[in-house]
């Protein structure tokens, strides 16, 4: 299969299983299916090409060498940190919704964030020997933060959902996903995206409590 038909797969799959979801205010439905459509039109004219956007990854966080550029996708940099963008501030529109004060945007939480996407981007999966929320080397996930104890971060990370607006929709409709978006204890959030080789997208939040 190639990568077109993989992402119209995903993209098929997605809306299917997010059809009766109604996580979202009526307000958002035409800003929704305009979406859709720009992710329909880049699909149309999907190549085998690297995109223009570029991403460094570096496996081990805090590591000076051996950093690996961004899978080839359709989708640029500016993409992915336009979609960063919606997630998070669909975040708050959820959390405004539930009677729960908003997070703040932390850049060093962004930047463990894409690293963890990048990932599970990297073995195209959220799971490594068939465990979740596990690096590539087998270390924990919070490792990206340059910790090896966690006591005050979360994680949610998702694969597949070709809109921001989607994968929200998806987390929403997950209760351990759910619990962290709204749990009142978190300050702030970090989110990353990225793209495997395969086409399929990754969207990573990491969560802080003080």
């Amino acid at each position: 299969m190639n990568r077109k038909s993989i992402l119209a797969t995903i993209l098929a799959a997605t809306l299917a299983t997010t059809m009766n979801v109604t996580a979202f205010a009526t307000e958002n439905n035409t800003q929704d299916e305009e979406a859709i459509k720009i992710v329909s039109k880049k699909l149309d004219s999907l190549t085998l090409a690297p995109s223009t956007g570029t991403f460094t990854y570096y496996p081990q966080a805090g590591a000076s060498s051996g950093a690996v550029t961004a899978m080839p996708s359709e989708f640029t940099e500016s993409d992915l940190a336009a979609y960063a963008d919606r997630v998070f501030d669909l975040v708050n529109r959820e959390r405004e919704k539930a009677g729960v004060e908003p997070l703040e945007r932390d850049s060093a939480l962004d930047d463990a964030a894409n690293i963890r996407a990048m990932d599970c981007a990297s073995v195209n999966s959220l799971y490594v020997d068939g465990k979740p929320h596990i690096r590539p080397d087998g270390s924990r996930w919070f490792t990206a933060l340059g910790i090896d104890k966690n006591y005050n971060y979360g994680e949610n990370a998702g694969q597949g959902g070709p809109t921001a607006d989607i994968r929200m929709a998806s987390w929403m409709n997950s209760d351990g996903h759910r619990a962290n978006i709204l749990r009142e204890d978190y300050a702030e959030i970090g989110i990353g995206c990225a793209v495997s080789e395969q086409g399929e997208i990754f969207a990573v939040q990491i969560f802080y409590r003080p």
